[in-house]
C-alpha cells in the first residue's frame, strides 16, 4: 500500500527529545523527498543535539563501522538462524543457493519498512494534530491505515516472524553453552541426560535474562544499537580468528566472547549515551586484545581437533601445516583456488546485496531513475558472479571421499 502513495517534495518528520534534555517531547524536522530516497548516504545528519537520534550525526563513520562489522561477521561463518539453514543443506552449492534466497527474502523486509514509513508520513500530513514517534509508526499504520483484512494478515506475519527469531536465538544460545562450553571445556564425558538438563536450564536462563534486561529499555533504538553494534562488536574477533588462524584455541574464543559480552553490558548500563561507533571500538578492542593474549599464553588445540575441523570446513587463512597433513597436494591446490575465488567475488556480492536492498526501497518510494541504475548494477554484478563463481562450484556433498585424505600423514 505504501507503493500507492507518493511522497511530497517536502515534508516533516518528528524526532523524540533526548531524555537528558528538557523541553517539548518531539522536535519537528523538515526534510525533502530527494534526501530521503537517495542511495548515497550523507556523511553527517546534522540533527539537533537535543534530539535522541543525534548520536547518528557522524553517519558516515557509523555506516563504515557497521559495514565493517557485517563483513567481519559474514566472513566468520553463519550464526543463529543462518547456521541452522546451512546445516539443513546437502552440499556446498545448496549453501550458496540458500544464501542468495535469503538475500532475496530480506529485500522484502526493506520494502516493507519503506512502505510503513511512507504511509506514516502520509498519515501525519493528513492529520495535522498527529505527532508520530518513529518507534511507534508500525502500530499506528497498522491500526489507522491498513484495512481490516490486510491488518490481520500483517499482524499474523509480524508475530510469526518475531517468534521464529526468538526461538532461534534461544536455541542458539542454549547450544553454545551446552555443546561449545559445558561439553567441550567443562565436562567432556557428560551423559545425554546431563546435556539435556543443561540445555533446558540455559534456555530458561536466556529467557529470564532477556526479560529482566528489557525492563531497563526505554526505546527500541537503544536495545537495537546495543545488540547490532556494541554486543556484536565484542564478538567479531573471537569468531573471526576461530576460522582463519589454527593457533587460536577454544579458551581464547571463550575469553574473547565473554569479555566482549561483559564490556558491552557495562557500556549499556553505565554509558547509555555513548555513540554507537565508540562502543563498537571499545568492545571490539577489549575482546580482541584479551582473546589474543590468552591465545599466546596458552597451548594450541591438538592436531587431531584441528584436522577434524579443517577436513570439513576448509577455511582460508593460517592453516598451512594442518592442510598439508589432511589432504594431498592436488586437493590443496583446488581448495586454495576455491577460497581465492570466494574472496575475489565477496566484494561483488556485497555490491549486489546493497543494490538489491536499496532497489526495494527505491521502487516503493517511486525513485525510478535510481531504480533503473540499481537494476543495471544488479544485472552486471549478478551475471559476473554467476559466470565466474557460481557455475564453477563443484557440488561437493557433506563429508569427504577417501582419496582426498593424505593417508600417509594422518597416522
Amino acid at each position: 500500500m505504501g507503493f500507492m502513495i507518493q511522497l511530497p517534495d517536502q515534508f516533516s518528520v518528528f524526532l523524540p527529545v533526548n531524555v537528558m534534555h528538557s523541553g517539548s517531547e518531539y522536535i519537528e524536522l523538515n526534510t525533502t523527498r530527494t534526501a530521503w530516497v537517495s542511495a548515497v548516504p550523507p556523511s553527517s545528519l546534522r540533527l539537533p543535539k537535543e534530539a535522541s537520534y543525534s548520536m547518528y550525526n557522524s553517519f558516515g563513520v557509523i555506516l563504515a563501522s557497521y559495514s565493517f562489522l557485517q563483513i567481519m561477521r559474514s566472513a566468520s561463518g553463519p550464526g543463529g538462524s543462518g547456521l541452522q539453514t546451512v546445516l539443513a543443506t546437502k552440499s556446498e552449492r545448496e549453501v550458496r543457493s540458500q544464501t542468495f534466497l535469503a538475500m532475496l527474502f530480506l529485500s522484502l523486509r526493506w520494502a516493507f519498512s519503506a512502505g510503513i514509513a511512507i504511509m506514516g508520513i502520509h498519515y501525519s500530513m493528513k492529520h495535522a494534530n498527529v505527532v508520530i514517534d518513529p518507534e511507534r509508526v508500525v502500530p499506528l499504520v497498522i491500526n489507522n491505515v491498513l484495512p481490516v483484512g490486510i491488518k490481520g494478515f500483517v499482524l499474523a506475519s509480524l508475530l510469526a516472524a518475531a517468534l521464529t527469531t526468538f526461538d532461534t536465538t534461544i536455541n542458539s544460545a542454549s547450544s553454545y553453552w551446552t555443546v561449545d562450553i559445558y561439553q567441550t571445556l567443562i565436562h567432556p564425558k557428560a551423559s545425554e541426560k546431563q546435556l539435556l538438563w543443561h540445555a533446558r536450564f540455559s534456555s530458561v536462563f536466556v529467557m529470564l535474562t532477556g526479560l529482566f534486561q528489557s525492563l531497563d529499555v526505554s526505546t527500541i533504538n537503544r536495545i537495537w544499537g546495543f545488540i547490532t553494534i556494541a554486543l556484536a562488536g565484542g564478538l567479531i574477533w573471537p569468531f573471526f580468528f576461530s576460522w582463519y588462524w589454527a593457533r587460536f584455541n577454544a579458551l581464547s574464543c571463550l575469553v574473547g566472547v565473554a569479555s566482549g559480552y561483559l564490556s558491552a553490558i557495562a557500556l549499556f548500563i553505565f554509558a547509555p549515551q555513548l555513540e554507537e561507533f565508540r562502543t563498537f571500538v571499545i568492545t571490539a578492542s577489549i575482546s580482541g586484545i584479551l582473546s589474543l593474549s590468552v591465545c599466546l599464553l596458552t597451548r594450541p588445540e591438538s592436531d587431531k581437533v584441528l584436522r577434524q575441523f579443517y577436513r570439513f570446513a576448509r577455511p582460508p587463512g593460517a592453516w598451512s601445516h594442518i592442510k598439508h597433513i589432511c589432504f594431498t597436494q592436488d586437493v590443496i591446490a583446488k581448495i586454495d583456488l576455491e577460497n581465492h575465488t570466494d574472496l575475489a567475488c565477496t566484494g561483488l556480492i556485497i555490491v549486489a546485496q546493497l543494490a538489491l536492498y536499496i532497489l526495494a526501497v527505491s521502487i516503493v518510494s517511486k525513485a525510478w531513475t535510481q531504480s533503473l541504475v540499481l537494476v543495471a548494477t544488479l544485472i552486471v554484478t549478478l551475471t559476473f558472479i554467476y559466470l565466474k563463481w557460481y557455475v564453477k562450484l563443484k557440488d561437493r556433498p557433506v563429508g569427504l571421499t577417501k582419496n582426498e585424505f593424505n593417508d600417509s600423514l594422518l597416522g
